[in-house]
């Protein structure tokens, strides 16, 4: 016998996918605040802009 489909379990799914996705943009966007203010006051370091551009890329791809 097949399953019913439940549209409120699968809502609520979403809906907790959505919320963690949007806390990991809010955290990876503080953590890019911190390195752009890091690299103020040190000398600039090549693995750390690359990594700061690969954040930077994934935000402008949305």
């Amino acid at each position: 016998m097949a399953k019913k489909f439940d549209p409120d379990k699968h809502e609520a799914k979403v809906a907790k996918a959505l919320t963690e996705a949007q806390l990991a943009r809010r955290r990876a966007t503080m953590a890019l605040a911190y390195v752009r203010e890091v690299l103020k006051y040190t000398p600039t370091h090549p693995r750390i802009d690359m990594m700061m551009r690969n954040i930077e890329k994934e935000f402008l791809e949305e």
